[in-house]
């Protein structure tokens, strides 16, 4: 038996947002000999999950978990989810509660998988944000892509070059991406990074244990309006803008301490990781302004991390 496990993390306020990810998700047309685990971490959710799936009806080569843990974020949501695997997985897929599949996404990712792909991600879209994440955000990606035939709507993008567009134009959002459960067992998210960042370390870390990486243009994931805490707070005066701004640079810096990973990927961070710190400085210093000397509430945060950034774009 083949199996994908899909590991869903799950915390909202409003009723039915999961329920209708579940039937995206039982919507997907499944060859024979595959099978689907669904395991959802229940983080603290105000709606409880098995509320949301009570009386769902359910398909034979569907197997359901609900597991429920404390609030503890998203990253130590999925982490949980990836301990729940069964050892036997084939692949392992992640699907944010608020999104939706097209029906033929997992047949996608089995696809690539039988091609000799280790990882596989497509487009995807945001309501008031994109139709089309790889036309709008991601031009270096799609152009890569398209450097190479397509085979059954897959192309083919080095594992190099993807770890660097990953950190230039992020263009795998979680719930597009697919891999081989055995390349990355033991890889887990980082549970510091609460607001922002986690999928991104998460990301480089994978497509750096993957030979071979695949992306269909042409399917897109839906990613719904449910609790998005790096979305919903983009403004600059926000409640969460410090603590993503900060996390922002915390995962750049994370990634320059990454070992054995290409000198050119590390300096495309780098780039970045000095970005950051001066986006950090000047909303600092605009905050400082505006509220007559007060600092943000978890300035520490910055201030603890910033002797460690300076060293990394001082002295490599």
């Amino acid at each position: 038996m083949n199996l994908v496990s899909v590991v869903i993390p799950f915390y909202q306020k409003e009723k039915n947002i999961l329920r209708s990810s579940i039937e995206s998700l039982l919507r997907q047309q499944l060859p024979d000999g595959w099978t689907i685990e669904v395991i959802i971490v229940d983080d603290g959710s105000p709606v409880k999950a098995k509320n949301e799936i009570s009386g769902i009806d359910q398909r034979d080569n569907f197997i359901f978990r609900v597991i429920e843990q404390d609030n503890s974020g998203v990253a130590a949501a999925r982490n949980r989810g990836i301990d729940e695997i069964s050892d036997h997985s084939t692949l392992v897929a992640f699907l944010d509660s608020d999104d939706f599949w097209p029906v033929n996404y997992i047949e996608n990712a089995i696809t690539s998988f039988d091609l000799g792909y280790d990882l596989c991600f497509t487009d995807n879209s945001r309501d008031k944000f994109h139709l089309s994440y790889l036309k709008s955000c991601a031009s270096k990606t799609t152009a890569l892509a398209q450097k190479s035939a397509p085979h059954k709507n897959l192309y083919n993008l080095p594992s190099e070059e993807f770890m660097s567009l990953i950190i230039e134009e992020f263009p795998c959002q979680i719930s597009t991406v697919t891999y081989k459960n055995s390349v990355a067992k033991n890889l887990r998210f980082d549970n510091s990074l609460n607001y922002a960042g986690e999928d991104m370390l998460f990301m480089v870390m994978l497509a750096d244990k993957c030979h071979r990486i695949s992306c269909n243009l042409n399917m897109v994931v839906e990613c719904g309006s449910g609790i998005n805490i790096y979305f919903s707070n983009f403004g600059w005066d926000s409640p969460k803008f410090f603590h993503i701004l900060f996390d922002r640079l915390k995962c750049y810096y994370l990634i320059s301490q990454l070992p054995n990973v290409p000198k050119k990927f590390l300096a495309t961070n780098r780039v970045f990781l000095k970005t950051s710190l001066k986006n950090s400085f000047f909303h600092i210093f605009r905050y400082l302004y505006k509220n007559r000397g007060t600092f943000p509430s978890n300035i520490m945060n910055f201030v603890t991390l910033l002797p460690a950034v300076l060293r990394v774009i001082i002295l490599r």
